[in-house]
C-alpha cells in the first residue's frame, strides 16, 4: 500500500497487513504487538474476516501478486460461508474433497487430483481444496508462487516423487485452501 501511494500507512493499513500475515496464530496477538511496538491506536471496527477474503478473491487478474488464501476453520465451516457470499452460480469453483478412506489415499487418485488442479490453473477457474494434504508435496510449488515467466506467461512446476511437469498459470487461477 505504501509503495503505491508513495505515503507512510495509515495505522488502519498497518493492522489489516498484520492482520493479512500473522492472523492465523491464536496464542499470540500480532495486532497489539505490532500497535504498542509502533505505538499507533487504530480504529478496529471496520475491519472483518470476510473483507480479506472479498479482497483476495477480488484480486483475480490484477498484475500485482497475491498469495493463494489459506483459511483454518473448524468443521469446514467456511466452505459453506464462502460458497454463499463469494460463488455465484456462474463463478462455482472446484471443490475437492479428500478423506483418510484408502482409496483417496491410493496414487491414482493423487494424479486425478493434480490434473483437475492443473486443467483449473490453466483455465483459470478457481480451485478449493478440502481435507488434501496429500497433494500439498505437489503442489509446492503452485503454493509458494515459484513461478518461471516465459513469453509474459507464468509456469509452475506441479510434482509427483521425482516427475514434474510446468503447467501454465492463468492470470485468473485462485487457489483456496480450507483446514481444520
Amino acid at each position: 500500500v505504501a509503495k503505491t501511494s508513495q505515503q507512510k500507512p495509515t495505522p488502519e493499513e498497518i493492522v489489516k497487513a498484520v492482520l493479512r500475515n500473522f492472523s492465523g496464530k491464536d496464542n499470540v496477538n500480532a495486532v497489539s504487538v505490532f500497535t504498542q511496538r509502533l505505538q499507533i491506536t487504530p480504529n478496529l471496527e471496520n475491519i472483518s474476516a470476510i473483507d480479506f477474503v472479498k479482497e483476495n478473491l477480488q484480486a483475480v487478474g490484477q498484475e500485482e501478486e497475491s498469495r493463494y488464501l489459506l483459511v483454518l476453520t473448524k468443521n469446514y465451516a467456511a466452505l459453506k460461508i464462502l460458497q454463499q457470499t463469494f460463488f455465484s452460480e456462474r463463478g462455482q469453483p472446484e471443490i475437492l474433497f479428500g478423506s483418510s478412506f484408502p482409496k483417496d489415499q491410493e496414487y491414482t487418485q493423487i494424479c486425478r487430483n493434480i490434473n483437475r488442479v492443473k486443467i483449473c490453473m490453466e483455465t483459470g477457474q478457481t480451485v478449493v481444496l478440502l481435507n488434501l494434504q496429500n497433494l500439498y508435496e505437489s503442489l509446492y510449488d503452485a503454493l509458494n508462487q515459484y513461478y518461471v515467466c516465459l513469453g509474459g506467461q507464468k509456469y509452475v512446476d506441479l510434482g509427483l516423487g521425482t516427475h514434474r511437469v510446468k503447467c501454465r498459470v492463468h492470470k485468473d487461477f485462485r487457489l483456496i485452501v480450507i483446514e481444520e
